[in-house]
């Protein structure tokens, strides 16, 4: 099992990624290319929310993992 540092490096990358992925910087990638391509995808305004709210999962699981790093 993983302990100490690299779980704390992991719980950083995925709180970064899951940030930004929360606050909308990751919006228009993969949406822009499946509406660019005319494939079947939810609209837009659900899209940014399933992008936002995956966003806040990913944080989470990376504090988990912070945490986890920090008390072994």
């Amino acid at each position: 099992m993983l302990k100490g540092v690299p779980l704390v490096i992991i719980g950083v990358l995925l709180v970064l990624l899951g940030l930004a992925g929360a606050v909308g910087l990751l919006d228009k990638s993969r949406f822009k290319l499946y509406e660019d391509h005319q494939n079947r995808e939810p609209a837009a305004g659900n899209h940014r929310a399933y992008q936002r709210g995956g966003g806040v999962v990913m944080m989470a699981g990376g504090a988990a993992f912070i945490y986890a790093g920090l008390t072994n």
